[in-house]
């Protein structure tokens, strides 16, 4: 029996595994090139670093990140899913597959309206953490 090539997606293990290594590390660097403190000017070359007193990691957001995961599986588990097959196997076996992101897309913006109601005057935290790369994108360069 002869081996097929497997075709990959994203190139693979390989290309998943540099994704998702260099993506935060591009957010990172966008949050370095341009924040509160000015954005990256070319001539003369000026990088602003990363803004004073605004930590890279903190407890609540590895909450929010955790508690969006933890809502987003929820969801898999919980809302109505058409069963699909995945693709033949060298096995020949198909993997079947929950399909329910219809249903993730009507749920979960209209989840966020409750959280904002509940902030009242207040700006959630995702609001406040863009504030400064915002007024930066909307200063004029000199």
């Amino acid at each position: 029996m002869g081996h097929q090539a497997h075709e990959y997606e994203f190139f693979g293990p390989i290309g998943t595994t540099v994704l998702t290594t260099v993506l935060p590390l591009v957010v990172l660097g966008l949050v370095y090139a341009c924040n509160g403190s000015g954005c990256l000017q070319l001539a003369p070359l000026a990088l602003p670093g990363f803004p004073s007193g605004q930590p890279l990691y903190t407890h609540e957001a590895m909450l929010a990140v955790c508690g969006w995961f933890g809502a987003i599986l929820a969801l898999h588990l919980v809302l109505p899913a058409q069963a699909a097959q995945g693709v033949v196997l060298p096995n020949r076996r198909r993997l079947t597959y929950r399909l329910n992101g219809g249903g993730h897309a009507a749920v979960a913006p209209p989840a966020h309206v409750p959280t904002h109601m509940l902030a009242g005057a207040q700006q959630s935290a995702s609001v406040r953490a863009l504030q400064p790369a915002a007024r930066a994108a909307g200063r004029p360069q000199d």
